[in-house]
This record gives C-alpha cells, sequence and structure tokens, in this order.
C-alpha cells in the first residue's frame, strides 16, 4: 500500500466534529487526499469504550484517561465558562454584557445555588465537572433540563432558562441570537483535549500521520487565537 494511502476511523463528539475537525479535515484531505476518514460521533464516555474495543482507530477525548487502557497525545487546553441568562441579577451586579466573553469576571459558585441549571446528560464529562464544582462550592444544583447539546445549552442560557457551564471553545465559535452573559470561576475550570488510541494498538501511517497534523493544526490555532487577544 502507498505510504498516503489508508482509512481511518475517528470517534468524536458531534461538539468536537462540529468545531474541530470541520475545519482540521479539509486541511488533511488536501495533503492526504488517498487517505479516507470515517467519523463515529458519540458521548465522550462511549467513545472511549468504542477505542478500547478497537471499534476506532483513535478517539478525541479529555483527561483524565485511564492510563493502562490508553495512549495518548495532548492537543490543546480550553477554558470553561458560565453562561448566565442576561437578566439575572449577577448580571447587573457585575455590569455584564450578552455575548461577552473575552474578560470575563471571576464569581464564586455559591451566588448561583438558587439558580436553575442546564445539565449536560451523563456520558459527557462536562456532567461530571458541574456537578463537582457545585459540590466543592457547597450545594446541589436544581437541574432545570438535561440536554446532549452544548449548543442549545448555550441558547437556553440566552433564553433564560437557567444557567451552564460551557468550554470557551465553544462560545467563541458560535453566538445564538439570545446570547447569555459569561462569567468565569475562582476555581479557573478548564479541560485539555486530547487524542486517544488502545493501549498496544498498531497505529497505522495514515493514523500517525493524522495525530501529527492534528496536533500541529492545534497548537498553531491556539497561538492565533492568543495573538488575537
Amino acid at each position: 500500500m502507498h505510504l498516503n494511502q489508508g482509512h481511518i476511523t475517528i470517534g468524536c463528539s458531534p461538539f468536537r466534529s462540529t468545531y474541530l475537525l470541520a475545519k482540521f479535515i479539509p486541511y488533511f484531505q488536501k495533503k492526504y487526499p488517498a487517505i479516507t476518514l470515517e467519523l463515529c460521533e458519540d458521548t465522550t464516555l462511549r467513545l472511549e469504550e468504542l477505542a478500547l474495543n478497537g471499534e476506532t482507530d483513535i478517539s478525541i477525548s479529555l483527561l483524565p484517561i485511564n492510563k493502562k487502557n490508553f495512549s495518548y497525545e495532548e492537543l490543546f487546553k480550553e477554558r470553561l465558562l458560565l453562561a448566565i441568562p442576561p437578566y439575572h441579577p449577577i448580571c447587573r451586579e457585575y455590569n455584564l454584557s450578552p455575548g461577552i466573553f473575552s474578560k470575563p469576571p471571576i464569581i464564586n459558585l455559591s451566588k448561583l445555588k438558587n439558580t436553575p441549571f442546564i445539565l449536560m446528560e451523563q456520558g459527557q464529562k462536562l456532567h461530571c465537572t458541574l456537578l463537582e464544582l457545585c459540590r466543592q462550592a457547597g450545594f446541589s444544583p436544581q437541574i432545570k433540563l438535561e440536554t446532549q447539546s452544548m449548543d442549545a445549552a448555550q441558547a437556553l442560557a440566552g433564553a433564560g432558562i437557567g444557567v451552564t457551564l460551557l468550554p470557551h471553545t465553544l462560545i467563541q465559535s458560535v453566538q445564538p441570537k439570545l446570547a447569555p452573559c459569561y462569567t468565569s470561576l475562582i476555581e479557573k475550570p478548564s479541560r485539555i483535549a486530547i487524542v486517544i488510541w488502545r493501549k498496544n494498538r498498531y497505529l497505522s501511517r495514515a493514523a500517525q500521520k493524522f495525530i501529527c497534523l492534528l496536533k500541529n493544526f492545534c497548537a498553531q490555532s491556539t497561538k492565533e487565537k492568543e495573538s488575537s487577544t
């Protein structure tokens, strides 16, 4: 088989498909047009299962990961921000404007203990992250609704349904018609996106090329974003 040929099955969340791979894949295919790609979309935890079972060659996931089961490469770090309904009292307290996220004020999550929350569904790591942050702040959140879509969660926050926790990557990529306000937290939560594959699994040359170019692409994108702020 020619060095530049091959097939890669890639596990990723719908979020990563839209806001990362939709930008990267055209770049990759221009360099390696003979390598075919197949996307398998699911929740982060399910994608880890698929990688472990060998149903995907590689999957895009998040730290922490079970290092006994997986090898991985880091892609980038992303901040997590709170999206708050624009008419919430805390928006007036901090003089927040809808859709502005470049320099969000830092608040204590306990200020929102009496506010309804929008929670990501189980299987997504944001689900556990939000619950743990609330636990550390000394309260159990009032869950108004759960959703699998971060786009929907952001739009619902803007529409006044409740507060939600979202990655900065999503926020800077798309703003709903009714945008929420944004704050950071004193814990400064963040997460690291990674590409994983089953421990001791043979990685084809095509998969190795994909990982190498994806890492470089993410590093360049991070530099461009940092230089623009």
